[in-house]
């Protein structure tokens, strides 16, 4: 009964490793009007998909109060350009990046991860 006791806390340990280390491996990218542009591609101006190289891993997305999808929408596709965020099995968290209680418009969002939070 001791080694199954001792065996678990060793397989505790490890889980409990692993989650913190895929939390401290999560690639952090701040977005903010003028910059949204180097973070999504697009081929029409109205669609936007994140880059591929942002979504190998689990992702932070720090917003300050803006529109995301507006501001990157090319002129005339405002309020029906869509922003497609596909991580596959990884993690997506928003944070709130402005200090005061403002918070990002968002809309026209197609996300795709293995979990996905929003932190404020």
């Amino acid at each position: 009964m001791k080694l199954s006791y001792h065996a678990s806390k060793v397989l505790v340990g490890v889980s409990v490793s692993a989650l913190l280390s895929s939390v401290a491996l999560a690639q952090d990218i701040s977005i903010n009007t003028g910059n949204a542009k180097n973070y999504f591609d697009t081929n029409d101006g109205q669609h936007f998909a994140l880059k591929k190289e942002h979504a190998n891993s689990d992702l932070n997305i720090k917003m300050d109060s803006m529109d995301l999808s507006n501001d990157i929408a090319k002129d005339g596709y405002e309020d029906r350009a869509t922003v497609g965020i596909d991580l596959g099995a990884h993690n997506l968290s928003f944070e709130n990046g402005n200090s005061g209680n403002k918070a990002s418009y968002v809309t026209n969002y197609t996300i795709t991860a293995k979990k996905q939070k929003l932190l404020m």
